[in-house]
């Protein structure tokens, strides 16, 4: 091991003893060890030094400019909120208010990464919300529609894409029609949605079918 990790492990070990006593100014600078080559053992300490002080008040994200923060440290951010949160729901609302909208979906759309496989706790979450409370997951799913792109975006498709058209398409066919009008990306999305006959209302299928082939003939003959 090098000096300098020997020496990060020291420092994280004396933060975490006085956990209890750390200003919530300190968070940027105890961001600043989590990085790629961040050692287990030090990653288990900087959990229990940030958990805790979110546990303890949730002000400590007052010091934090998100717009410097790296994708290591937001998932980091989000991973501790929801840790440390009774409602993953609540604390995803709470989590977009801290660091707002744009850094929510960066956290969110890591998950449906095929190459990582460290932050997966949306997926069956979401899909889990897209069939208690539609609502809610509606807002999830337009955005993630519109801001993922590739393989990542047929993998939304076919997860939790899928189980909100599945389980809400007759109901909720009035704004599905709507945003496949309105959004190229949820049009293609809904390419890869397969809902079976049972679950679909037969003049539903038509309206969203006529929809989807009138929105794609439209993308077509503009490319």
């Amino acid at each position: 091991m090098n000096n300098k990790l020997v020496s990060d492990s020291k420092t994280l070990t004396s933060l975490a003893k006085q956990h209890e006593e750390l200003h919530p100014a300190a968070l940027p600078q105890i961001l600043t060890y989590v990085r790629e080559d961040t050692l287990p053992e030090q990653m288990s300490l900087l959990e229990q030094i940030v958990d805790q002080m979110f546990a303890n008040d949730r002000t400590p994200y007052n010091y934090l400019k998100p717009d410097e923060l790296s994708n290591d440290q937001i998932n980091f951010l989000a991973d501790s909120i929801l840790r440390v949160s009774d409602d993953r729901h609540e604390a995803l609302v709470e989590f977009n208010n801290i660091l707002g909208e744009d850094i929510t979906l960066r956290v969110m759309a890591h998950n449906f990464d095929l190459s990582v496989d460290e932050y997966i706790w949306s997926i069956g979450w979401l899909e889990d919300l897209c069939q208690s409370d539609p609502e809610s997951a509606w807002h999830y799913v337009v955005d993630l529609a519109d801001y993922l792109v590739g393989d990542a975006l047929d993998f939304f498709s076919a997860s939790v894409l899928e189980v909100f058209v599945a389980a809400n398409v007759n109901e909720w066919s009035d704004k599905i029609e709507e945003r496949i009008q309105f959004s190229e990306n949820f049009a293609k999305a809904i390419l890869g949605v397969w809902v079976h006959q049972s679950e679909i209302n037969p003049d539903v299928q038509t309206k969203l079918e006529e929809a989807l082939n009138q929105k794609l003939n439209i993308l077509y003959d503009t490319e």
